[in-house]
């Protein structure tokens, strides 16, 4: 199954979060599980991916978003930056 952990914030901040590295670690020892981090983009290159139609994509195999099977927020975190 592949899927992807979706965190509402820049990579620096979602990199420092315990809770997704702990739930992370934990999915990808799973047989048949591939989980991938999409993060999101600070609003420079936002606004680059939006001009030429570059969709969010994982960081271990850079996957688009939209081609994983579903994805997670982490439950304890605000939204303080919209995801596109």
């Amino acid at each position: 199954m592949r899927f992807a952990f979706c965190f509402p914030d820049c990579y620096d901040i979602g990199m420092s979060h315990l809770g997704m590295k702990i739930l992370y670690s934990l999915t990808n020892q799973r047989e048949n599980y591939w989980c991938e981090r999409v993060f999101a983009p600070w609003p420079d290159f936002e606004q680059i991916m939006r001009e030429h139609d570059i969709p969010l994509y994982g960081w271990k195999a850079w996957s688009p978003s939209g081609t994983l099977i579903s994805s997670a927020l982490p439950s304890s975190t605000s939204c303080p930056t919209p995801i596109f």
